[in-house]
This record gives structure tokens, sequence and C-alpha cells, in this order.
């Protein structure tokens, strides 16, 4: 930054919208003969749909429409990764009778506001065949893989010092040695707004108001989706309205939504509820992670072993690299392994969560380095003090920038660090 800007007051340009409630999310936008979208979801984590009770909801007041697998838009695949793709699932909804997680989309109703789609939605009845699912991390253990690569890289890296057999080897040798286990829960966004779609379609062309991170990917999976050019598709989003990671994805309410106002020849909104987002669009998946640390006597470390356990989808794969962006190149030390697994389960599609990977490791790695500290009856500070690592362990180049070092040094100075009780647990008062 400029330092004839630093200190300076100055504006941001949407504060004021902001803060005075005139800035326009994507939900409030609204057009002549708006129609309204609400999301039927599945009631059981694995089946078959056999049939759907739609008599009381389409008598119900206001309702113009009700999408099903059994009266379906038609949707595509959206795009790959390589293609510029950004889609938070791969399978596009209502295309078959098939319910891969609990909260999968499985119908949309259409009707003349958003409280008589929702009470129609409530009338839905439908029926299915249930098959057994595994929904928890342990249950899947058996089917745990490893993906192809994690970030580039392969999911077991290693890096040994000469001589070294293994780093098992090595953790056996250690003078002073930690192993331990970890978990964290599935984790949900909650932004301050919740995804919404706003579709209007003039002739072949489309205007969308969608809540997204991304413009350039949202445009283009939705095109892939919806089967048109993508020059005739804008997207418009002035206001994320907070996103955290879930709305760097497309969720197929979008496309969804789209198709229905293209049949229904109207503009439609629909908005998720709170409950609808924790199946909908995404979550922090959960991680089992197991950490052995090897050291020397005064502290320094001799080996790391961090292997991660996350979940994922059935229907798409979604990696949390625990381990390698933490135990890859926080700490030095001449044999480092990290490797990422992945187990299945019979639950909704993961994605990108503030800090991805970044925020399960560190809460492992750190753990586990206190631990050892207290092993060691070293201070904790000085402990990640003595193992800062200056170089980039297996690459062998230094950082451009790292500033941990005084990151330290200034947080046990505010913090007062060196008056605090150093035994674990104690109230610091």
């Amino acid at each position: 930054m400029n330092s004839a800007f630093q200190g300076l007051n100055r504006d941001r340009f949407d504060a004021k919208l902001k803060v005075t409630g005139r800035a326009k999310y994507t939900g409030d936008n609204d057009v002549a003969n708006m129609a309204f979208g609400y999301l039927i979801q599945s009631s059981i984590s694995r089946g078959q749909i056999r049939s759907f009770d739609l008599g009381a909801a389409e008598e119900s007041r206001g309702v113009i429409g009700i999408f099903t697998p059994f009266n379906s838009l038609k949707l595509y695949r959206p795009l790959g990764r390589e293609e510029g793709g950004i889609s938070g699932e791969v399978i596009p909804l209502l295309q078959d009778t098939q319910v891969h997680y609990f909260g999968q989309t499985i119908g949309l109703v259409v009707a003349d506001s958003f409280e008589q789609a929702r009470d129609a939605a409530a009338l839905v009845k439908v029926i299915y065949e249930p098959k057994a699912a595994v929904v928890t991390l342990e249950s899947g253990m058996a089917k745990a893989y490893q993906p192809q690569n994690v970030d580039h890289e392969p999911a077991t890296w290693s890096i040994l010092e000469s001589g070294a057999s293994s780093i098992d080897d090595i953790l056996r040798q250690a003078e002073v040695s930690i192993a331990q286990e970890y978990t964290s829960p599935i984790e949900h966004h909650n932004p301050m707004e919740p995804h919404a779609t706003v579709a209007i379609w003039q002739e072949d062309r489309l205007t969308i108001y969608d809540a997204t991170q991304g413009v350039g990917g949202q445009q283009r999976d939705l095109a892939a989706v919806l089967g048109i050019d993508s020059d005739h598709l804008r997207v418009i989003c002035p206001f994320v309205g907070g996103a955290f990671g879930c709305k760097g994805s497309m969720w197929m309410h979008s496309p969804l939504t789209a198709a229905a106002a293209r049949v229904l020849n109207r503009p439609v909104k629909t908005i998720l509820t709170r409950e609808q987002m924790y199946t909908a669009t995404g979550h922090r998946p959960t991680v089992l992670q197991r950490i052995e640390l090897g050291a020397s006597r005064d502290g320094v470390l001799r080996a790391v072993k961090h292997e991660a356990f996350s979940s994922t989808a059935v229907t798409k794969e979604f990696i949390e690299p625990a381990a390698h962006r933490t135990s890859r190149y926080l700490y030095k030390s001449p044999n480092i392994l990290v490797s990422q697994s992945l187990v299945p389960l019979d639950i909704a599609p993961g994605t990108a969560m503030r800090a991805p990977g970044e925020a399960t490791g560190m809460y492992a790695l750190e753990s586990a380095m206190d631990e050892l500290a207290v092993k060691l009856e070293i201070d904790p500070i000085q402990l990640r003090i003595k193992n800062h690592a200056e170089i980039y362990p297996g690459k062998n180049v230094p950082f451009s920038s790292k500033h941990l070092l005084e990151c330290y040094q200034k947080g046990a100075e505010r913090f007062g660090w060196v008056k605090r009780n150093p035994k674990p647990g104690m109230n610091q008062g």
C-alpha cells in the first residue's frame, strides 16, 4: 500500500448504502409479474422417489406450477473445473428419481407469492423407496480413498533426510514424541443474505440476479446447465450479502429457477431459507486428523506426520486439505509426511469455507504443538520460534515474506504472555 494513504480516512463507496439500508441485494430485486419459487427437499438420506402426491398443493391458492422429476425442467450437467466451471454440484436437478442425500432438492413450487409457494410445498407428499445410507465419518472409514492429487501435489507427500528408512522409524527414535487424534465437525455458512436468484427472460436472453462470489464462473455454468449461449446470459451481483465460500460455487437452485421462468414465461425469484441452505449450498467437511510429532529434548522437531481424513459426498468429490495446507510448510523439519484421504458419505456436497484446509489443519497442528510443548516443558511460543521455517520445506526456496516471528513477539507483549500461569487449563483471570 502506498504510504501516502496509510492512516487516512477513506470512505468505501458502498458503505453508506449498506448502513442506511439502501444497498440492493439479490433478493431485493423485484419486477412486474414476478412469481416466487420454493424448493422441495428430500426427507431421506438415500433411495428412490416412487411418486408425488401433489393434489392438495396444486389446488392451493396462487400456485402456478410444480416441477418434479415426473414433470421436469430440462437441465444439463455443469462444466468441469478444467472448462472454467465453478459448480458445487455435478448432478442436474429433477432429471431422475434418485435421492443421494437428505435435503436434496427434488422439486420446485412456483406461486404468486413466497408465502403461497412455501405453504403449497408443505402440502406435497413424497413416497420413497429408502435405502441404507452411510452418513458418519466413522461408518464410512472402511471406504476411505486417496484423491488423485491435493493442491497439484501427491495425496501423500513426504521428505526424508538422507539415510532415513521411514518417518515412522524417525518417530520411534525421537527423544520425545506425541501422537494424537483431532476431530472437527461439519460447519455451515450463514451469510447475511441467504442464497437467492431472480431470473428474467426476454425472448432467448436471460438476465439473472444471483448471490455469487464469481460472476464469470456463474455465467459459464448457468449457460451450460440451461443449454444456452453464454453471450445470451447476463449475471448481476452488485452486493454479495456475505459468503465465506458458499457463494463461490454455482448451486442448482439457480438454473432451476431460470428454467422455471423460461417455461412459465414470467420472472421467478427463489430465496432459500436458512434451513434449506444447510444442505443446498455446501458446508465445510468433517475431518479426522492424526498427528505425530517427534523432537529432540531441546524442542527441535525431527519428524512431523499429519494424516487427514475428510468427508466427501458420493456424488461430488471435495477435498478439505487440512494436512497439505499446514504441516506441509509451517514448521521446519528434516522429515515430514502429509497425507489426505476422503471418506465418501451419502451427504450433500461440501465446498470451500473461510480458510479451507488451513482452519481445520491449524486447529490440529497447533494443538499438537501445544501438547508437545507441555511434554517438553518448553514455552509454546519458544517451541514455535525454535522451529520457525525460513525455507519452504521440500522446495528449498525462501518465503517471499513471512512475519510469524514478529507476530509471536507482538502478540506475546500485548497479551501479557510472560505473566500467564503456564499450567494448561488454568484460568488466567
